[in-house]
């Protein structure tokens, strides 16, 4: 889940990359690591929200229409580094927590 937002960062880019005729291909390496960076309570709102930070190696490459390599590799494996920020309503039946930002 995400917020309208997010998502909508998130179909922009997926849209622009589909206009251009690109595709992604990611492998997930693995986690190095997973951190609570920051937990906030608006004590009003009851509105939570946690940031996390994860570490992971992910090896990617963007293909053009014809399948050939524009960027990265398959054999280029990056350490990446994502700040996400969640938020739930604290008081709220529905325990889903959302996506609310990335870095």
């Amino acid at each position: 889940m995400t917020s309208n937002e997010v998502y909508s960062t998130f179909k922009n880019v997926i849209d622009d990359r589909n206009a251009k005729g690109l595709k992604v291909e990611a492998t997930f390496g693995g986690v190095r690591d997973i951190r609570i960076k920051d937990v906030k309570l608006n004590k009003k709102s009851l509105e939570a929200n946690i940031t996390m930070i994860f570490k992971c190696d992910i090896s990617y490459c963007i293909k053009d229409r014809n399948d050939k390599i524009v960027e990265g590799g398959p054999d280029n494996v990056k350490k990446q580094k994502d700040e996400w920020t969640f938020a739930r309503k604290m008081n709220s039946d529905i325990p889903n927590w959302y996506l609310i930002k990335t870095e």
